[in-house]
């Protein structure tokens, strides 16, 4: 299982390199890890709702993990809390 981590603003400056990212990834089980990232725009919803949907039609897993707590209501506004499956990796 790869991990990718997340950079810290998830939005329309990042999405191009982070779709061309996950493609490469396309086809492993993944985990997204958003320890880092400081603000999930719109355009990184999309990309995540795009990556979920990509994921399962795979038959694949995709993993949000180390999610701060500040991002959990923008997830949430996005439709994305609980859509995708949370763990904590942090030591």
């Amino acid at each position: 299982m790869a991990t990718l981590a997340f950079p810290a603003h998830v939005d329309a400056t990042t999405v191009a390199g982070l779709t061309q990212v996950l493609r490469a990834h396309r086809g492993d089980d993944l985990i997204l890890d958003l320890s880092q990232t400081e603000r999930l725009g719109g355009q990184g919803g999309q990309l995540l709702h795009s990556a979920l949907k990509t994921w399962r039609e795979d038959g694949h897993s995709l993993t949000l993990a180390n999610t701060p707590d500040h991002l959990n209501p923008a997830l949430e506004r996005l439709g994305l809390s609980g859509a995708i499956p949370s763990e904590d990796l942090r030591p």
